[in-house]
């Protein structure tokens, strides 16, 4: 038990202020979050672009990164809205899902064309470096939540 002195000294916060401070971490972990996305799925969008063939499938990634990339121009452009409205967490659950379906491609032992083509495109768009990026925010965020 600490002394009465330290318990005194203690900074005392109200709810206001600790739900501001939780609000503005967690804005901008989702902001950070989504550049990471955004510079990613640049990357990504080049090198499918770049395929001489390109597969029904593959035709569906680009319009699906297209699509997402404009999501996160307009988001950006519209700085006045929180990241924690409904339209940013949209944008944020639509680059989850992409990632964890990338990610169960990279991981995958399926040797289908569309799959080793996919594969290919991930590693020369770095996704290992997004995922190690994306663990260290995570961590840092978490840091900032035991402040």
């Amino acid at each position: 038990m600490e002394p009465i002195e330290v318990i005194l000294e203690t900074t005392v916060i109200t709810l206001d202020q600790l739900m501001n401070f939780t609000i503005s971490l967690t804005e901008a972990h989702c902001r950070t979050q989504i550049q990471l996305s955004h510079d990613f799925i640049t990357r990504m969008l080049e090198e499918l672009n770049a395929l001489p063939e390109k597969t029904e499938y593959i035709q569906a990634q680009i319009e699906r990164v297209t699509n997402i990339l404009k999501s996160i121009d307009k988001s950006s452009s519209n700085e006045s809205n929180s990241w924690l409205s409904e339209e940013r967490l949209a944008l944020l659950d639509g680059t989850t899902q992409l990632f964890l379906e990338l990610n169960a491609i990279a991981k995958s032992e399926e040797a289908s064309s569309d799959t080793v083509i996919i594969k290919k495109v991930l590693d020369k768009a770095d996704l290992q470096v997004l995922f190690k990026h994306v663990d260290d925010l995570e961590m840092k965020s978490a840091k900032l939540f035991r402040i």
